[in-house]
């Protein structure tokens, strides 16, 4: 606050007289003379006394007592000096007392036709404002449109007049404990705003208390905290906001309309807690936002139909959770089904959840603690009498556990060594992630056309850490072979070709070639040899199918696999092949789909689907040309919709041996379609990525940088990089 100056007191003579000052909302202060040890008045310059505020820049009126004395008055606008000085000083310190020093307590109403409030002006706003010291009363559009940014209030106010603040530039908004009473509006539209402290005095936060009506919005209001005591949160209270969570408190009662409403371009609130006690929730109380599920208490007795009104985005209703089952069918007051909200019953619903769990995906301790809860809901849901406390319990119980799953997932697998000489050897694997105490593999060959046989077996099975065996090679070229790894025993092919592999983690290691032998010398013929001209040379020996050391091997199985099984319709997607046994004379196959009219397949391995295909399913049938007979089949959905575009949001560093979630938004032409993401890391000796986005830094990565790349697994061919920095 300004310092004030201290006038010298004049002394006559004969007669001492003491004036009266008023003193003022900011501190007195005096200059101290440190030579002698005398306090000395600083003087007042001509320029300061014209800019800095003082009593008689201000209009006042008494305030009568109850005993009809005036102890005290309020302000009630600026004099003509104030006026003049509202031009060259904008921040407003208003006196603590008037001339004749009577106790200011109150500010006056302006009318609701005062643009700019008691204070401002056109083109002749405020920046701040002090105000008296011992102020108790702000009148109805005091401030209003002034221009504001910053206001402190005193420890002594308790009423805030109807519009009082409305349309200014206030980012903080911190209302003393002694305030109980605020008015329709008192602080709206002020866009600004970044922070609201509620007085603990207040039972109602009354209607557009910081609303943000129109097109506008506060896009900086993202927090709020109401306390206990409030009974009422008034309509259009908090329009316009930009929270991502509201917590009710327990004392709230009513919630009416538009308090929490959001817009169609600015939707950010996910989360609302709501307590027992609640009655009544009002017209779009929370449209416009982005809520999905919503628990209701059960003493709420009214529900507006258009309560979350515009929320159904994508045709997706918000969820009301409820534990009294007379909340799941409608009433005239409360209800349950609209065209963006529908009622369930939560324990049910829950339930239904838990059974609808697939065994295979999570750990064996996960699942045990899933089933414990499962029938202790179950017990709950059976008891005739259980109270809603314990049928809350019972579902949350059950919801938290189903939450906090996580679905075996292999991390990485690592291979040591993953080169060999072409003696072959012996290599570890180790396998890292979300997972019991067994996997699954199998270890494959990579042909020269690009297919996979299988060594030693379709399927092992084995510890999280084990020992491969990799043969010696055989060939004058490096060989290549592929560790496929699963959490989880493969499911066979439907037409029993081998084993599904899709959504394996896989690792290389490759076996170097066998060196060649370095050619000999030729020995000259020795001229005293005569040559034999009968004897056939090796060009003149039968060949072809008449030499006995030529054979043929024919095609004993094939694998096909693809990097997802659901396909977009219009969408193309690779076919995998692998061809055994590995040195199969003819590894070449035939393509065709059981319906060229939904998907057709070329010579490469290639599926096209077309739009006439959505929601049917087409087998891709793989045939080997040597003759053999043998073939393997994959079947595909083709979906209806397809992923338009990804986004991934995720914090921009992480800490060497620490982990961070990448979060994904997937959009989409609509509800059928795969949504499912093949996550991949640029360095996985500095990060891995899961196939749920969560990035593992590694302390070799310290000061580098990895890119995370979610890929559509549909055919769109999305893709979306985030780059992180491993601090």
């Amino acid at each position: 606050m300004k310092k004030r100056k201290l006038l010298s007191v004049l002394l006559a003579t004969s007669l001492s007289v003491s004036l009266v000052m008023p003193t003022f909302a900011a501190d007195v202060t005096q200059s101290e003379d440190t030579a002698n040890g005398q306090v000395a008045s600083k003087e007042i310059t001509t320029r300061e006394a014209d800019t800095e505020w003082n009593v008689d820049d201000f209009t006042y009126e008494d305030i009568q007592g109850e005993d009809g004395a005036g102890n005290s008055a309020k302000i009630t606008g600026l004099s003509d000096s104030g006026k003049a000085k509202r031009v060259v000083n904008p921040n407003l310190v208003m006196p603590n007392e008037t001339k004749d020093g009577k106790t200011i307590t109150a500010i006056a109403d302006a009318t609701g036709t005062d643009s700019y409030g008691l204070f401002g002006a056109e083109n002749e706003l405020l920046t701040s404002v002090i105000l008296p010291e011992k102020i108790e009363t702000i009148g109805n559009f005091s401030f209003r449109n002034c221009g504001l940014e910053e206001i402190n209030f005193p420890e002594t106010l308790t009423t805030i007049g109807q519009a009082a603040f409305q349309t200014n530039k206030l980012k903080n908004i911190i209302l003393p404990d002694s305030v109980t009473t605020v008015g329709g509006g008192a602080f709206a539209s002020n866009f600004a705003l970044e922070k609201v402290k509620i007085s603990k005095g207040m039972t109602v936060i009354p209607a557009t208390f910081v609303g943000c009506i129109g097109v506008n919005i506060a896009p900086s209001f993202k927090e709020i905290e109401i306390p206990e005591g409030i009974t009422t949160i008034d309509s259009n209270a908090f329009v316009g906001n930009s929270f991502e969570k509201v917590e009710i408190p327990k004392t709230v009662t009513q919630i009416k309309g538009s308090a929490f409403m959001q817009s169609d371009q600015h939707r950010t609130l996910k989360d609302v807690v709501l307590h027992e006690g609640l009655t009544s929730i009002g017209s779009s109380a929370f449209s416009y936002t982005l809520v999905k599920k919503i628990k209701i208490p059960s003493t709420v007795t009214t529900l507006n139909k258009a309560a979350f009104n515009f929320c159904a985005i994508d045709g997706e209703k918000v969820k009301i959770y409820a534990y009294d089952k007379k909340q799941v069918g409608s009433t005239t007051k409360f209800i349950s089904e609209s065209d963006n909200h529908t009622t369930v019953y939560a324990l049910t619903e829950e339930i239904s959840r838990a059974e609808s769990l697939n065994e295979g995906d999570y750990k064996k301790a996960d699942w045990v603690a899933l089933c414990t809860k499962l029938e202790a809901a179950k017990a709950i849901d059976a008891k005739e009498d259980a109270t809603v406390e314990e049928i809350r319990q019972a579902s949350d119980d059950l919801e938290a556990t189903i939450d906090a799953l996580e679905k075996k997932s292999i991390s990485k697998v690592t291979v040591s060594p993953k080169s060999l000489s072409e003696k072959g050897g012996e290599v570890q694997v180790t396998v890292e992630g979300n997972l019991d105490e067994n996997v699954w593999y199998v270890l494959q060959k990579k042909e020269a056309d690009g297919s996979y046989t299988s060594v030693d077996g379709d399927v092992k099975k084995a510890g999280v850490t084990f020992s491969l065996t990799i043969p010696e090679n055989t060939e004058k070229k490096e060989v290549t072979y592929v560790l496929k790894v699963k959490d989880r025993e493969p499911e066979a092919n439907a037409d029993n070709s081998g084993y599904n592999w899709d959504g394996a983690t896989e690792a290389t290691i490759t076996v170097a070639a066998i060196p060649e032998e370095p050619t000999k010398p030729t020995k000259p013929a020795d001229p005293s040899k005569p040559t034999n001209p009968s004897e056939p040379t090796d060009s003149s020996k039968p060949s072809g199918s008449n030499d006995p050391t030529v054979s043929t091997v024919k095609v004993s199985k094939i694998n096909l696999s693809a990097i997802s099984k659901k396909v977009a319709a219009g969408k193309k997607i690779k076919m995998l092949v692998s061809v055994a046994p590995s040195n199969a004379s003819n590894k070449t196959v035939e393509w065709k789909t059981s319906n060229s009219k939904y998907a057709t397949v070329n010579q490469s391995g290639v599926v096209s689907t077309k739009k006439a295909g959505a929601g049917k399913t087409v087998t891709v049938t793989a045939t080997a040309k040597d003759g053999s007979g043998i073939k393997a089949s994959y079947r595909l959905s083709i979906l209806k919709d397809f992923v338009k575009s990804i986004k991934l949001k995720a914090k921009k560093t992480v800490k060497a041996g620490k982990s961070l979630k990448v979060k994904a938004t997937v959009k989409t032409t609509g509800k059928k379609v795969n949504k499912k993401l093949k996550w991949t890391s640029s360095n996985e000796k500095y990060a891995t990525v899961s196939s749920k986005g969560v990035v593992k830094a590694k302390k070799a990565g310290k000061g580098k940088t990895v890119r995370i790349t979610a890929a559509s697994t549909d055919g769109s061919n999305k893709k979306k990089v985030i780059k992180i920095k491993i601090k």
